[in-house]
């Protein structure tokens, strides 16, 4: 099967889940109405247009009609799942400035709100583990090669086979420089190793659709060669980091003002994921001290009982950013 093929199928996939978010999108409303026993509205269809409008461009600039190859369900879970609270949020925000969201009952909407987020998210699990089956028997997959014979081939080799649902199907590996003990490693695996210009021969005639540079960076000069030459081809290329030298696993790229920028040392509390971790805290905060409650007022009518002043008493710490916050403690 050749690339053209192989974006088509990965083009109709795509339709067909977004044909499927919408479907599910409108189903969702009309039973949440259902169970809480509310009666169909006549604003529905537009509910449904605005929501299905909102979340499949929202979905596209989030990426998640997108061919993602080192997607993990997970992620792919809580990308479709932010996609809804966005889309929603956003509905809310039309719909208050509209004066449109009187006709829905509160319970109906909370019943959509889970069910909705729900029923795509699983289809997400159907349609991983239907696309999965499919390329376990040969369809849609796109045959791959390995430029680099070395640890960090042997790490993509090693994803590849982990990921079956990324539908890529390894030819071999190819390198001039090819060492003696990764090469036994790469034999041991049932994998040939060819050399530079059998995958650009390969590439060329359309026999390996996407390649993966796994050389250090010190190989410049071999890549930029490599690169002029597959530049001619239909084959996709792909250069991955060498960032075992770096240690830099944990590493996420970023832009400054265009320019391509790795982060090694992140703060986890930046943009989304700082909002993201207040909610939690917060939530989780509430949860526990409703737990622990009958113990904290035991503590305090013990402190009390067994000596004389407050309860608590305070102290000065520093926060975020150096921010002064105040803790209470038991005396």
């Amino acid at each position: 099967m050749n690339s053209t093929s192989i974006r088509q199928h990965h083009s109709s996939f795509g339709v067909v889940q977004r044909v499927s978010d919408i479907a599910l999108i409108g189903c969702s409303l009309y039973l949440s109405q259902w169970l809480v026993q509310q009666p169909f509205n006549s604003r529905n269809p537009n509910a449904i247009l605005a929501t299905s409008l909102i979340f499949v461009v929202c979905g596209e600039m989030l990426g998640i009609y997108r061919k993602e190859r080192c997607n993990t369900p997970d992620r792919e879970m809580a990308s479709v799942l932010a996609n809804w609270v966005v889309s929603l949020s956003l509905l809310a925000c039309v719909a208050f400035f509209a004066r449109e969201g009187y006709d829905f009952a509160r319970g109906g909407m909370l019943a959509w709100i889970i069910l909705g987020g729900s029923s795509i998210a699983l289809a997400r699990m159907v349609f991983r583990v239907a696309l999965e089956s499919l390329h376990s028997s040969g369809w849609a997959v796109t045959k791959c090669a390995i430029v680099g014979v070395n640890p960090l081939g042997l790490q993509l080799l090693d994803n590849i086979k982990q990921n079956p649902g990324s539908g890529l199907h390894l030819v071999g590996f190819f390198d001039d420089r090819a060492q003696q003990r990764n090469s036994e490693l790469v034999a041991s695996q049932n994998y040939s190793i060819g050399r530079l210009d059998e995958l650009i021969a390969k590439a060329q005639a359309g026999e390996v659709s996407t390649v993966f540079l796994t050389l250090p960076m010190r190989a410049e000069s071999r890549i930029r060669w490599l690169l002029e030459r597959l530049a001619d081809t239909t084959a996709s290329v792909y250069i991955v980091p060498d960032f075992f030298v770096f240690e830099l696993l944990h590493s996420r790229w970023s832009s400054v003002g265009g320019l391509p920028a790795v982060s090694v040392f992140e703060t986890p509390l930046y943009g989304v994921d700082g909002w993201t971790k207040r909610v939690f805290d917060f939530a989780a905060a509430l949860v526990g001290l409703i737990l622990i409650s009958p113990i904290m007022i035991l503590v305090a009518v013990l402190v009390k009982a067994t000596s004389r002043g407050p309860v608590f008493f305070r102290q000065k710490r520093y926060g975020l950013d150096g921010k002064e916050i105040c803790v209470w403690k038991f005396r």
